[in-house]
């Protein structure tokens, strides 16, 4: 009976992650001129920016990402295999960079 409840379980939240977009949109993400710079967006909704935990969510093409440690968060949207993720910059200017899905 417990494997019952379990794989309910199992089932629920795997409908809950295809149905957010996580699912969809993870991969494995570099910048074309920096391989070293990149994004991973895991199915399970977490991510990782270069050395750094983060979360995300999906509205559409439009991507949240929070750091985990210290709560920033980025806007990104996705174009294809093009992920641009929008980052503040100084004196309120905000940078873009392009990240590439890595096949």
């Amino acid at each position: 009976m417990a494997w019952t409840s379990r794989f309910a379980a199992t089932l629920a939240m795997a409908s809950i992650l295809a149905a957010s977009g996580c699912n969809r949109v993870s991969g494995e993400f570099r910048q074309a001129n920096n391989p070293n710079n990149f994004v991973i967006l895991k199915p399970d909704g977490t991510c990782q920016r270069d050395s750094f935990a983060c979360k995300y969510s999906v509205d559409g093409k439009n991507i949240t990402l929070t750091m985990a440690m210290m709560g920033i968060v980025f806007n990104a949207t996705l174009d294809g295999d093009r992920l641009v993720l929008t980052e503040p910059g100084l004196f309120g200017g905000k940078i873009q960079t392009v990240f590439i899905r890595k096949r």
